[in-house]
């Protein structure tokens, strides 16, 4: 994964997230992710990704496999089941299961010299997610 992790940086997860909001939309949040790959993905069992959170309490976000990438967006007042519990290694796992999204992520608090807001992030984006666990 260490060539992948090349190109990630918090410039680019700006980016990319941003050219998919809809008008009149702002991003609220955004952090970096490792993403369990689904059942029909091919490749390594992980994989990296941007997650973000918009004020109309949209997630969305970016799936970086060695092929391409893979975005994908829900509204989270959509979400049939949406757990956010915290990992042994001070990660928090989250796993959405929405009509058109199924996500299981980890999401740490530390992503390195790369996504220095990491932390802050996360911590303006679980009271957003933990309002929609069911």
């Amino acid at each position: 994964m260490g060539m992948f992790t090349l190109r990630c940086n918090s410039a680019e997860m700006a980016q990319k997230l941003a050219a998919m909001l809809q008008p009149g939309e702002n991003l609220i949040a955004a952090v970096y992710a490792t993403i369990e790959r689904g059942i029909f993905e091919i490749g390594s069992r992980v994989m990296l990704g941007y997650i973000g959170i918009t004020d109309q309490h949209r997630l969305i976000g970016y799936k970086i496999g060695m092929i391409g990438e893979t975005p994908f967006t829900t509204y989270l007042q959509g979400v049939r089941k949406l757990r956010v519990k915290k990992g042994i290694l001070n990660q928090y796992i989250v796993r959405l299961k929405a009509d058109n999204l199924t996500l299981n992520c980890s999401i740490s608090r530390k992503a390195g010299k790369k996504f220095p807001d990491q932390s802050d992030y996360l911590d303006m984006m679980l009271p957003i997610l933990e309002m929609y666990q069911r």
